[in-house]
């Protein structure tokens, strides 16, 4: 199921899930185009831990934090 788009106050938000695995959000910005490229990207990065293990979509800055 693709992520859907809702606007709270001024502010866009997903929600939605993948296999089976429940994703919400903000997208933090008041612009729909935006808040539609990031819902994207969310579900494609929730599509690839999903089939290539969490180490697939590991950044950086995840490392920092756990380290």
């Amino acid at each position: 199921m693709p992520l859907k788009l809702y606007k709270r106050g001024g502010v866009w938000h997903y929600r939605g899930s993948v296999n089976g695995r429940r994703l919400r959000g903000s997208t933090r910005t008041a612009d729909k185009a935006t808040a539609q490229r990031i819902a994207a990207e969310t579900e494609a990065r929730a599509w690839k831990r999903d089939l290539d293990g969490l180490g697939a979509t590991l950044r950086v800055s995840d490392c920092a934090i756990v380290y």
